[in-house]
């Protein structure tokens, strides 16, 4: 399989995707209904980490998707952290945040996991959660 999803920590307040050269939508997507089922097993906001450090081509229907994605979420689910290096997802990521301004609220970029970590952290990002409906 070329996505895996685990919680990453015991308190199961945060989701890590892990993402394979070669993956799919249609692989995600079977992937995110094991999410959905993950995050009705709690009470609490659960953010998410999409490790795409080994991913390094993306699907044709990437900007379709990520917009759908961006109004598609979960009750309990909170913002999306997405790590990655590659230039064309950051020129993907400031498209859809020029286009869609709750795009930028719920998806955030960083380069290696220790600033994903951070960006969850950060008191800003708390405030997203609240307006996300936390």
């Amino acid at each position: 399989m070329n996505i895996t999803v685990d919680w990453y920590n015991d308190q199961k307040t945060i989701i890590y995707y892990k993402f394979k050269i070669g993956w799919t939508f249609q692989e995600f997507r079977n992937v995110y209904q094991d999410v959905y089922n993950m995050l009705d097993t709690v009470d609490h906001t659960v953010d998410a980490i999409v490790d795409l450090t080994e991913a390094r081509i993306f699907p044709k229907d990437t900007l379709t998707e990520m917009r759908r994605l961006t109004f598609e979420q979960h009750e309990n689910g909170g913002i999306t952290v997405i790590i990655t290096e590659s230039a064309m997802s950051h020129t993907m990521y400031n498209f859809l945040k020029s286009v869609h301004k709750r795009f930028s609220e719920v998806f955030h970029l960083a380069k290696t996991l220790d600033k994903a970590l951070y960006i969850l952290d950060e008191p800003e990002t708390s405030n997203t959660r609240i307006q996300l409906g936390e």
